[in-house]
């Protein structure tokens, strides 16, 4: 989880989310925020369809399936 005394300025605050959101995709530093998108929308809507996810997050079907191929590898999702 996050720190709770977050008090740094807005820029700050969202390297924070972003080391974070690294931290959760396996510490893989190259991840995209692309990535970071999915797993969201992954854990915001369980359950979802990839057709629902793409509609969602306004990507194409490839992009989509390497990524999700890409978590699932790394053990992100499962």
């Amino acid at each position: 989880t996050l720190p709770k005394d977050i008090t740094a300025s807005k820029a700050q605050k969202i390297g924070q989310i972003i080391d974070h959101l690294v931290d959760a995709l396996g510490g893989e530093p190259s991840c995209t925020i692309r990535r970071a998108v999915i797993l969201a929308d992954i854990d915001e809507f369980p359950g979802t369809t990839q057709a629902e996810i793409m509609a969602r997050l306004e990507v194409d079907k490839s992009t989509l399936n390497r990524d999700i191929e890409w978590l699932y590898d790394y053990g992100c999702i499962t």
